[in-house]
């Protein structure tokens, strides 16, 4: 594979696409935070971290809550509640599906890369011809 030069995500629900932005110095690509209640989530491809499976890389969350009094976010932590891993399959048309779950919130997430393929060469013309 060449240069991966973008990270999609396509909610299988509605529709929408997302381009996951990087951060310097991490292994991360990065969807944009959210709100779902008194939550807010953050959703990241961790390279680093792959799916045993595929050796893809894996759907991670960080969940926070806000302090109501000084608006600091603090980390949510649960021992009911399985989300950090998320599971990955394919689809009939191979497509790498994530599935988050959080309480009532489901997302049915489809990856899209978009790869720079090429090659460096040199081309030498003689008498007209490509040789």
């Amino acid at each position: 594979m060449g240069e991966i030069r973008q990270v999609e995500v396509i909610n299988k629900d509605t529709g929408e696409t997302e381009i996951l932005s990087e951060r310097k110095g991490s292994y991360c690509q990065f969807m944009d935070e959210f709100c779902f209640g008194e939550f807010f989530i953050q959703l990241r491809l961790d390279w680093k971290d792959q799916d045993n499976k595929y050796q893809e890389p894996t759907l991670d969350a960080d969940i926070y809550t806000k302090n109501a009094l000084s608006g600091e976010k603090r980390k949510y932590k649960s021992q009911n509640d399985m989300w950090h891993h998320t599971k990955i399959e394919k689809d009939e048309e191979g497509n790498f599906i994530y599935h988050f779950s959080f309480k009532r919130l489901d997302l049915v997430l489809r990856r899209r890369i978009t790869v720079d393929d090429g090659f460096a060469g040199m081309l030498r013309i003689i008498g007209g011809r490509i040789s």
